[in-house]
């Protein structure tokens, strides 16, 4: 088995698409948000979408061509490499095309799903999908040279991975963690397994405490205002920029205080359940998930601390920094840094979690 659980061949061959994007410069200007957005297509959503059940999509019917990401990420991946060059807009039009499509498909199941919707982590998800049709429109109109104004066609593409990362992977991975804490905590009643899925579904009329909610309130809010405020209005960029902050921070500190104590926690105490040395790989993703998670999470917090400062800068005419500045600083932390980490992090989790289910640990 792969080191972090990628049973998927075609994964190798997604990634390794990032590095030759990276060489073809030669022929094609490359820019550090196309590295960025790539890293979005052949990374963090397949890997995401390779195991919906993470986010709490178990059981849905209508999710299995979400598996397919490759089919649609390829011709988006082409696109990328034509919009770096001068290129016909129809060319590059007709190879985005497809992740328009997937992406809309993705954001019609998320409507569907918020509509019975009834835990924080479900929730969660199926605005993740929203917003990630948000970044195929966005991604098409890159692609196409549609003029938006006020925007610039640099500033249109910005907007595409911000969709993916700021929308889609963060709020992914809050529904990954609050899916974590929210099993932890019934798993702890010891309730049979039919009765625990039902409990993740929200069919049991229990209720859940206000911070997942919160959270998802104050980061789907907050970047819903910030994309407004870039268009309308840089003291509602400000407002939605402190939003997410806040929103991010109170993730953040679950991550840290309950997350993070509670791998560290199995980890230890599977290392002794069964004899005094575990597998290698067991122990090494046990060791890896918390580090992987707690630096995604400083990432995030450095992040957003200077997303604030740039908004404050633009909100009252004072110095902040140039945009330029903030595609070399805040992109890689949280693209590499907040969502790569954290999507690896759970990768890692989750084996954890079904090792602990098996070994009557948790």
């Amino acid at each position: 088995m792969p080191l972090i659980g990628i049973e998927e061949p075609l994964f190798a061959v997604w990634a390794v698409a990032v590095y030759f994007f990276i060489y073809l410069g030669d022929f094609a200007v490359v820019f550090p948000v196309h590295v960025f957005l790539t890293i979005a297509l052949f990374i963090i959503v397949p890997l995401i979408f390779t195991r919906l059940d993470w986010i709490g999509f178990e059981r849905h019917r209508f999710l299995w061509p979400l598996r397919f990401t490759p089919l649609a990420a390829f011709p988006a991946f082409i696109a990328l490499i034509l919009h770096g060059g001068e290129w016909p807009a129809e060319i590059r039009t007709s190879f985005a095309i497809p992740w328009l499509i997937f992406t809309a498909y993705a954001g019609i199941v998320g409507l569907l799903s918020l509509r019975m919707a009834r835990t924080p982590h479900r929730v969660a998800a199926a605005l993740s999908l929203i917003m990630l049709a948000g970044g195929g429109v966005w991604f098409m109109i890159a692609c196409a040279g549609w003029p938006v104004l006020p925007f610039t066609p640099q500033m249109v593409l910005l907007t595409a991975t911000h969709f993916h990362y700021a929308g889609f992977a963060t709020l992914a991975l809050v529904a990954m963690q609050e899916r974590f804490v929210a099993s932890q905590a019934l798993a702890r009643v010891a309730m049979p397994k039919k009765e625990l899925d039902a409990c993740l579904r929200g069919h049991d009329g229990r209720k859940t405490t206000l911070w997942p909610w919160i959270i998802i309130t104050l980061t789907a809010g907050g970047f819903t205002l910030v994309a407004m405020g870039i268009t309308f209005s840089r003291t509602l960029e400000l407002v939605g920029a402190t939003c997410m902050s806040l929103g991010l921070l109170v993730h953040v500190t679950r991550t840290l205080f309950i997350v993070v104590p509670r791998l560290r926690m199995f980890a230890v105490r599977h290392a002794g359940a069964r004899d005094a040395t575990p597998p290698a790989l067991p122990r090494l993703r046990g060791s890896v998930a918390p580090v992987l998670l707690t630096l995604s999470s400083f990432s995030i917090l450095a992040g957003m601390a200077l997303a604030v400062y740039y908004a404050v800068g633009r909100a009252f005419d004072a110095g902040t920094i140039a945009l330029d500045a903030m595609l070399d600083v805040h992109a890689p932390l949280n693209a590499i840094g907040f969502a790569l980490c954290g999507v690896l992090g759970w990768r890692f989790a989750r084996h954890h979690n079904r090792m602990a289910n098996d070994s009557g640990l948790l």
